[in-house]
């Protein structure tokens, strides 16, 4: 899980930065090194963007999107060029900042919200997320997207962690 990866990163001697990448097979390699030059540069966590890089979004995808980026928008009260972006880069301060509770894909707002809340100087960065039929039967499905707001909710609403296994819906 998440949480698990972040804590044995940090067990080894720092580094510039930290490098967050779904496996859902959607990202490419080359988008790395203007994350890790954001971090470089100064900033504590630099975002993906699939909406300023070359994307080729299905529609369908591109609405869920969307939606989901006024939901964060109005979560951490700043506006997001994208929503679960699953490519992220941190500096060792702001990795070693987060705690992540949230199981499933829900963690994917967590972090945009903590490190939000933070005081992190968070930018975003021009990625290519590519869809393919296989990226897109690995990744989450549209409707995975209610799942995501039913697991924030139960979180923040009432204080409720829940693990994988307590929803089977999408």
């Amino acid at each position: 899980d998440a949480e698990t990866a972040r804590c044995l990163a940090l067990q080894d001697a720092p580094f510039d930065a930290y490098v967050t990448m779904d496996a859902d097979g959607q990202h490419s390699v080359a988008d790395l090194a203007p994350l890790v030059f954001a971090i470089t540069s100064g900033a504590d966590v630099a975002l993906g963007d699939r909406f300023a890089g070359g994307s080729r979004i299905p529609r369908v995808r591109a609405a869920v999107l969307y939606a989901a980026r006024l939901f964060e928008s109005l979560l951490i009260g700043r506006p997001l060029g994208d929503a679960h972006n699953g490519l992220r880069a941190f500096s060792h301060r702001a990795i070693a900042s987060l705690k992540i509770r949230q199981a499933r894909m829900a963690h994917a707002t967590e972090i945009v919200l903590a490190v939000c809340r933070s005081g992190h100087r968070v930018v975003e960065v021009p990625v290519t997320v590519h869809y393919t039929p296989e990226s897109r039967r690995r990744g989450q499905s549209s409707l995975g997207a209610l799942a995501i707001v039913a697991d924030l909710l139960r979180r923040y609403l009432f204080g409720a962690q829940f693990v994988e296994s307590d929803w089977r819906l999408f």
